[in-house]
C-alpha cells in the first residue's frame, strides 16, 4: 500500500522516529477511509481542523490536490467530465483546486467554499463510487 499513496514511492524511514510515526499514521488513516468508503459509504467524515470555531478545509483540500497532482493521467478525465462539479467543495478549498474551475468567478467560489465543509464528505462518496464502478480506484492509486 505505501507505494501507492507516495506517488509509487515507499518513503524509507527508521521505526521508532517521527517521520516513520507521521508515515504510518497517514497509512493508517488511508486504511481506515478505503474501509469505510468499501463497506460503509454513509459513515464516511472526513477529517478537518477547526480554528476559533472555523471549520478549516485548506490543508485537506491541499492535500487531495496533491494526491491528484500525483496520478494526473487518473483525474483528467475526471476532471474533464461531469463529475467535475461534483467535486466543486473540494477543488474550492485550495488555490491548486480553483484552476480546475475556470468556468467559476472568485464570487462564487467564495460563496461554495463558505459551506464546502458540510459538502466534501458527500464528495468524496460519490467519486467513490463513479470510480469504483469505472475502475478508477487502481489506476489513482498508481496500480494500472
Amino acid at each position: 500500500m505505501a507505494s501507492a499513496d507516495f506517488a509509487g514511492q515507499a518513503p524509507k524511514t527508521r521505526p521508532g522516529t517521527p517521520e516513520h510515526r507521521v508515515i504510518d499514521t497517514i497509512l493508517r488513516r488511508y486504511g481506515e477511509v478505503e474501509s469505510i468508503l468499501r463497506s460503509h459509504r454513509e459513515d464516511y467524515q472526513p477529517m478537518f481542523m477547526n480554528h476559533e470555531g472555523q471549520v478549516i478545509i485548506y490543508d485537506w483540500t491541499v492535500g487531495f490536490m496533491m494526491g491528484v497532482a500525483a496520478a494526473q493521467g487518473a483525474w483528467t478525465p475526471i476532471l474533464l467530465s461531469d463529475a467535475r462539479d461534483m467535486l466543486r467543495p473540494i477543488l474550492v478549498g485550495s488555490e491548486p483546486g480553483h484552476g480546475c474551475l475556470p468556468e467559476l468567478s472568485r464570487m462564487q467560489m467564495e460563496r461554495i467554499h463558505k459551506t464546502a465543509h458540510a459538502h466534501i464528505a458527500d464528495a468524496v462518496i460519490g467519486l467513490y463510487s463513479i470510480c469504483h464502478k469505472t475502475g478508477s480506484v487502481n489506476k489513482m492509486r498508481g496500480r494500472q
